[in-house]
């Protein structure tokens, strides 16, 4: 974030009392939502609307400043020495002085339900919205079609809700891959698991999840063409059921 960016937060949140707040913060000028992006690490303003936002958790120190705490990854903001970094175009840079700095809006939120804790194991995977179960097309991608729960895939989630997992199609034994650029759905392709296949799961309500890509730090949102990594906040993503495959094993 821009060194003139914090002094302007600061002073937003010290007018507003918003110490130990949940904040969105909103490009003036654009009138876009900034988000993390690039694994969760980088902010620019590229939300349209505060449902895209990236939730931030404000609190002040004993000497008046302020930290600023991304909500959904635990990471603080931080600003780079030389003000050059990140190197991405409409990124948010500490560059400027008081005078040529970016205006922002402070909106307090409500920090999203994140983890609670529980094994998830064997599942089928339900589209909340639609009502349709994950199945697996001929392309491998990850498409919800079905109504049917016994004629959906079964995926075997190789963790928990505290810590990243994989996704393991049982059918073939490969697992789910998001690519990063989060622009084609999720394939069920590769056949060892790396950095492209670890996700985060976050529990929301009665068995109902949200579902992050730690490759590129976005959610998983249902999409005509499938299940895409292409969600900036929890708020934006799809929600799923994860419903237990074998309950008599539990």
């Amino acid at each position: 974030m821009i060194r003139a960016f914090l002094a302007t937060l600061a002073c937003a949140l010290a007018a507003r009392a918003l110490s130990d707040s949940s904040i969105a913060i909103q490009d003036v000028t654009s009138g876009l939502w900034v988000v993390s992006y690039a694994a969760a690490t980088n902010l620019a303003p590229l939300g349209s609307s505060v449902t895209q936002a990236t939730i931030f958790d404000v609190a002040e120190l004993a000497t008046g400043a302020f930290e600023v705490l991304n909500y959904e990854t635990k990471q603080f903001t931080t600003a780079d020495s030389s003000g050059t970094a990140p190197t991405v175009g409409g990124a948010i840079y500490n560059n400027a002085t008081e005078a040529g700095a970016s205006v922002y809006t402070v909106v307090t939120q409500t920090a999203p339900v994140t983890d609670a804790e529980g094994t998830l194991g064997e599942v089928f995977i339900e589209d909340v919205a639609s009502s349709l179960y994950v199945t697996v097309s001929a392309s491998s991608a990850l498409v919800p079609t079905t109504s049917v729960r016994a004629s959906g895939a079964i995926f075997n989630m190789n963790g928990d809700t505290l810590t990243t997992t994989t996704i393991e199609y049982l059918t073939t034994g490969e697992f789910v891959t998001a690519n990063k650029p989060g622009n084609q759905p999720l394939t069920a392709t590769a056949a060892t698991p790396s950095g492209w296949e670890e996700y985060s799961v976050f529990f929301l309500t009665s068995g109902r999840y949200a579902i992050k890509a730690n490759s590129n730090g976005l959610y998983l949102q249902t999409t005509s063409a499938g299940i895409v990594n292409s969600a900036f906040s929890q708020a934006s993503g799809s929600v799923y059921n994860l419903v237990n495959a074998n309950p008599g094993r539990r």
